[in-house]
């Protein structure tokens, strides 16, 4: 496959920046007792451990029967995966390389995992045809979190992590499985079937967790040589190229909506035919174009979309220790030549200027509460307005969820029983897709708010930068030059970079060794909600809707009457729940946003202290060790230029790799 060479590369490339932040390490560690090194050597470590550990983690998503782990197979090179006409994949599996092929199941309560053989796994763990499908029903392995199959395939060899997931139109507890899982992957690989284009359902993932969500999505229109099928002459290549453009004008129009260039991110394919290729000649040329297309931009996006990204913050991270470390130096020298009786002078000098410094932090930190005051406020009262208006919305809102009133009988027991399960269902549906869509309605919201304190980070780290060099010059008596001299403090770097992290980030990214809080708090929220809209609601409103429609008799009216009784009473009954629920959901949405700020703050202010703190115990060490004569004056200056020259060189080593991308 075209894609393994290069995936290796970026692999090497990978290790070999981790090397490097090895050598920044390993120069920084005795420099300790001259100078205070606490947040680069902790930056460093996190960088270095996200490069060491670091994977592109591809996720496969569709609804049942659209051949997504025949997808994988086909991708791997391997039937690895249990491919059925029925639904198989019962379990959220990661696909992760190992040396020897095993399976390991992971629980969502105390118990520890289970290891089993990938035989052993793929019998327990797939999804019996038979098994009932009724809403309502115990979903089978509830209790299971997860499983890691490990396999020595090159594919995954190379830093490749691939999710495979229960069909999207299964269960709901299978969805928020898969759903869940998003946020910690790359990319989504959505698995469409050519001969059925874009289904309600299909359409309601897509808008509601996939769209305008940071995130790279490709399409994979599955079965493209059955559209032979379809045709009156299946060997009129005519007939076939008419048919096969007309499929992509509708594929177009539903799919534009979520990505920007159809040709480099739909793709047509046949994955059984790919599979069997692969399986009977494995070393031959895959035949699918489609399928050669798609691994062709898969290779781009993986080894350079994502690859520059990964490791731009690595360049990034040295540019920052070797500017630091530059000034701490420059500073020693000027210091080093200076008597004790001097040096405490000029220290008594610079402490109001260290005031300045401190000054900026205090300014900051009020811009940043006042901010969380603002959008705490805001996003409440967005909040209380918006649970008020669902009963104004109500009858509209809730048409594409209603059950089929036409399939059931409401006389029988069975089939109140069921009408209550189909209207559960509906209900959760309903209620998890409108709290999405008010979450959506936030993003502006915070992404503006965040983008203003970016800003003001930038104005502060400026204005800091400016104290900082006016304490070089002034103990130096000359302006000092400090390598990319423009750039940020590492405080007000990690600032800016925090609030502009991309949300399908999956890993601690390097020096932002933070999570993601914008998408925590927005998935809060809609947990939140959801819950106890779904507790509070169903069970009122399914009852006295159910009694009241078998009351009327489905012979005695029209089923759209019968609909409209159906959304009238369960309106009514919504509208009095609406007020209750807004009330108490006020604090925990308040909450939720004060504590967002209040990570952001803690995080960002932290590091301005410990920038403080450590330019104020530079001045200080020196000044003990010159009073108890431990300085050796040359030899110590000689060391620190020993450090900077290794510095420079590991810095425009990071340079070189990076630009190979």
């Amino acid at each position: 496959m075209s894609l393994l060479p290069h995936l290796s590369q970026i692999a090497d490339l990978r290790q070999a920046l981790a090397t490097q932040l090895d050598v920044i390490t390993n120069t920084l560690h005795p420099l300790q007792v001259t100078f205070d090194l606490t947040q680069p050597l902790a930056d460093l470590s996190a960088a270095n451990q996200s490069l060491r550990q670091g994977v592109f983690r591809l996720m496969v998503l569709g609804d049942m029967k659209r051949g997504k782990s025949t997808f994988l197979n086909a991708l791997l090179g391997a039937r690895l995966l249990p491919s059925n006409v029925n639904p198989c994949t019962a379990l959220l599996t990661v696909l992760r390389y190992g040396p020897t092929p095993q399976a390991t199941v992971y629980f969502t309560d105390e118990r520890p995992s289970e290891q089993l053989d990938i035989d052993t796994f793929t019998q327990r763990y797939t999804i019996d045809p038979a098994e009932p499908r009724q809403p309502g029903e115990n979903t089978p392995f509830a209790h299971v979190s997860h499983a890691v199959i490990h396999y020595p395939l090159p594919l995954l060899q190379n830093g490749v992590e691939i999710v495979d997931s229960p069909g999207l139109n299964d269960t709901e507890a299978r969805n928020k499985l898969s759903l869940g899982y998003i946020h910690n992957c790359h990319a989504i690989l959505f698995v469409l079937r050519a001969t059925q284009p874009c289904t309600l359902a299909e359409r309601r993932y897509l808008n509601n967790y996939l769209q305008n969500k940071g995130l790279s999505l490709f399409f994979l229109l599955n079965a493209w040589d059955h559209i032979k099928d379809s045709l009156l002459d299946p060997d009129d290549p005519d007939e076939l190229t008419q048919a096969e453009e007309r499929l992509h004008k509708v594929f177009h129009s539903t799919l534009q909506d979520y990505c920007d260039d159809y040709d480099q991110r739909v793709f047509p394919i046949s994955a059984l035919e790919v599979l069997r290729q692969r399986i009977k000649t494995p070393d031959a040329p895959i035949c699918d174009s489609g399928f050669v297309r798609f691994l062709t931009t898969l290779d781009q996006f993986l080894t350079h979309e994502r690859a520059r990204a990964e490791f731009k913050p690595v360049v990034a991270l040295s540019e920052r220790t070797l500017t630091e470390l530059t000034e701490k130096v420059q500073l020693r020298q000027t210091l080093l030549h200076q008597t004790v009786a001097e040096l405490k002078q000029s220290i008594l000098q610079l402490a109001p200027v260290f005031e300045q410094l401190v000054m900026i932090r205090d300014q900051f930190q009020q811009e940043i509460r006042e901010s969380c005051d603002r959008n705490a406020a805001a996003t409440t009262t967005a909040f209380k307005d918006f649970i008020l208006n669902l009963g104004t919305t109500f009858e509209k809102d809730f048409a594409p969820y209603q059950p089929d009133l036409s399939l059931l009988d409401l006389v029988s027991p069975a089939g109140r029983q069921q009408f209550n399960q189909s209207l559960e269902t509906a209900f959760q549906g309903y209620l998890n897709d409108q709290l999405l869509r008010w979450s959506r309605t936030l993003e502006p919201t915070l992404s503006s708010a965040f983008q203003t304190l970016s800003e003001r980070a930038a104005h502060y780290g400026t204005s800091y930068n400016q104290v900082t060099h006016q304490i070089l010059t002034t103990l130096s008596g000359q302006a000092v030059t400090l390598p990319f001299d423009n750039s940020q403090p590492s405080w007000a770097e990690w600032a800016i970079d925090a609030l502009n992290q991309p949300t399908d980030t999956p890993e601690v990214k390097a020096v932002l060794a933070s999570i993601d809080l914008q998408s925590i708090l927005i998935n809060l929220v809609a947990a939140i909600g959801a819950s106890l809209l779904a507790s509070s609601l169903i069970s009122s409103i399914a009852g006295p809707i159910t009694l009241g429609i078998a009351s009327l008799g489905i012979g005695a009216f029209q089923v759209d009457q019968t609909r409209r009784a159906l959304v009238k009473a369960a309106r009514q009954e919504l509208s009095t729940h609406l007020p209750r629920i807004a009330a108490e959901q006020q604090q925990p949405i308040h909450s939720a946003i004060v504590q967002y700020f209040r990570d952001y703050e803690q995080s960002v202010i932290s590091r301005l202290d410990a920038d403080i703190k450590a330019r104020k115990a530079d001045l200080e060490t020196l000044l003990t060790q010159k009073q108890d004569q431990e300085h050796q004056g040359q030899s110590e200056l000689d060391g620190l230029q020993a450090a900077l020259t290794q510095l420079q060189q590991a810095d425009q080593t990071i340079q070189q790799l990076y630009n190979q991308l």
